[in-house]
């Protein structure tokens, strides 16, 4: 399936970014030849901002000027960490980290509390903190491309999340309190080595698509076929066995694939 279709619906917020992104950047691209970038050259009332494909390793401590900044592209660097003054963009409403070289989740992204669009996708994250709980108004999060073997139980606490990727990882299990997801409508979990499902999946009523391609499921729960609102089901290369009977009562179904 393609992935990057569905991310379109979320990455709609940023359809401004790249024009701005052109306009902002000032002519020497605010990085120095050690990698640090500076945002000196900003206004203080910048909202948008793309620095992509940079070769930046760090960020500079006076981004903290930019205070009404709503979204920002850092993809396709070489960033391993933040400064903590990063912390104080309270505005701050999409964050893209993607095609880093990030070892561990920074935590500072956890005083962002008014983000709804997160990446960090093709990173070499191997786990994630507590902190990511505080992130209340996440309707996207993106980890997928990266080295997670476990999930914490505070990825519960993020009620508002519609769309989770996760494709990519190293996961074996989910955890139960990722039921608690209830505005999920799409979940991508390909190319993990899964083998069970969460026992009260049916709690994810309003889940659309799920993607479990490339697992080690053998079996699927019968209460499967209590996601109604399911459209897409994609199970290629597991090591499935047979179908729950009733699996002709997913009434929207529209895409099997085996």
């Amino acid at each position: 399936m393609n992935i990057a279709q569905t991310r379109k619906t979320y990455k709609a917020i940023w359809s401004l970014l790249v024009l701005m992104g052109a306009t902002l950047q000032s002519s020497d691209n605010g990085a120095n030849p050690g990698g640090i970038y500076s945002f000196g050259n900003y206004p203080v009332d910048t909202t948008e901002i793309s620095i992509c494909r940079q070769d930046i390793r760090f960020i500079g401590s006076n981004i903290k000027r930019l205070v009404r900044l709503e979204r920002l592209d850092l993809s396709h660097n070489k960033l391993e960490s933040l400064p903590s003054e990063i912390g104080e963009l309270k505005n701050l409403r999409c964050l893209d980290l993607g095609y880093n070289q990030f070892e561990s989740f920074p935590t500072v992204i956890g005083k962002l509390e008014n983000l709804y669009v997160l990446e960090l996708y093709k990173n070499n994250l191997e786990s994630l903190p507590d902190v990511i709980g505080k992130l209340k108004n996440l309707g996207m999060l993106n980890l997928g491309n990266n080295k997670l073997e476990t999930l914490p139980p505070v990825i519960g606490e993020l009620e508002d999340l519609g769309i989770l990727y996760l494709h990519e990882n190293n996961l074996k299990t989910l955890p139960d309190v990722i039921v608690k997801l209830r505005k999920l409508h799409d979940l991508y979990l390909s190319n993990n080595k899964l083998e069970t499902l969460p026992a009260k999946l049916e709690e994810l009523e309003n889940l659309s698509t799920l993607s479990l391609d490339e697992n080690n499921i053998k079996t699927l729960p019968d209460v499967i076929v209590k996601l109604r609102n399911l459209r897409g089901l994609y199970l290629n290369d597991n090591k499935l066995e047979t179908l729950p009977a009733a699996i002709g009562e997913l009434e929207h179904l529209r895409e099997l694939n085996l």
